[in-house]
């Protein structure tokens, strides 16, 4: 799909599996740490682009688990691509939720932080944080505490500014909807005034969908079944065991560096938001 990047070549090395993919220009967290915010009708473009990219995945049963800028490219043509899919999970057919925590804090959604099962609006709600902070400069839920972080996204509203369109502030409650049963599904997000298509748009989508294996079940809320744990994914203590994982991956904001807990003075873990719970 145009707006998923492509993987080209793979090849191993004595301790690496390595992987080769198009190139992008640059990645959308640049842009944000360059220009603060985007203009609405620049972010509309960029939100149209990510629900093809995740209409595609959700379509045939995968989850990302990892939206955030870090893992959007820009190609030529200002082409946006979904990259990353270390913490993407394919979905058997008789399973609708997973329980494992996987993510980044700052765009994980509150059943997520809760240690609830969930489904692929995860995806949706992490895209309307996205969406957010291309028009703000930063998340609806900010800080520098791991702890506090958790509890706003479980209980604050999100504050919307005066100078937000009627239209892209009803797509972003639809997304940032603490309930995900209430949350903006497919296919109204599709059919959202905020991402109408211009007919061009309309044409290519259209065709792209007619290739994609569409599978309805996976959308509905009627029948839920939740994915074996395997070991590895057994749950802990929400707070304490999104504070003390021992796999936290931290990354240097100013590098974009990976960073082992070891690198950091005490304390220094909750400064650094740019975190994935990989636990």
């Amino acid at each position: 799909h145009c707006n998923i990047i492509a993987m080209m070549d793979s090849f191993e090395t004595d301790g690496e599996f390595c992987m080769v993919t198009e190139y992008a220009q640059g990645e959308l967290f640049q842009v944000l740490e360059d220009e603060h915010s985007l203009p609405e009708e620049e972010i509309r473009k960029i939100a149209i682009q990510l629900i093809q990219a995740l209409h595609v995945l959700h379509s045939n049963r995968i989850i990302h688990r990892d939206m955030k800028p870090q893992n959007i490219l820009i190609g030529s043509k200002q082409q946006i691509k979904l990259c990353d899919f270390g913490f993407a999970r394919a979905i058997a057919h008789d399973t609708s939720l997973l329980r494992s925590i996987k993510g980044t804090p700052l765009y994980m959604a509150p059943e997520l932080v809760q240690e609830k099962p969930y489904n692929y609006t995860v995806d949706l709600w992490s895209l309307g944080v996205i969406l957010y902070e291309l028009a703000v400069g930063r998340p609806p839920f900010y800080t520098d505490r791991i702890v506090s972080l958790i509890q706003m996204i479980v209980r604050d509203d999100v504050e919307y500014p005066t100078t937000m369109s009627a239209d892209f502030q009803s797509f972003l409650k639809g997304l940032l909807n603490k309930d995900p049963a209430r949350r903006l599904k497919w296919p109204e997000i599709l059919q959202h005034p905020f991402v109408q298509e211009t007919p061009e748009q309309l044409e290519t989508r259209l065709h792209l969908e007619g290739q994609v294996r569409t599978l309805p079940r996976f959308f509905q809320e009627n029948e839920l079944h939740e994915s074996p744990e395997t070991e590895e994914e057994k749950i802990k203590p929400s707070v304490a065991h999104l504070r003390s994982c021992g796999e936290w991956k931290i990354c240097d904001p100013e590098t974009g560096r990976q960073l082992s807990q070891s690198d950091l003075p005490n304390g220094e873990e909750n400064k650094k938001m740019n975190a994935h719970a990989s636990c």
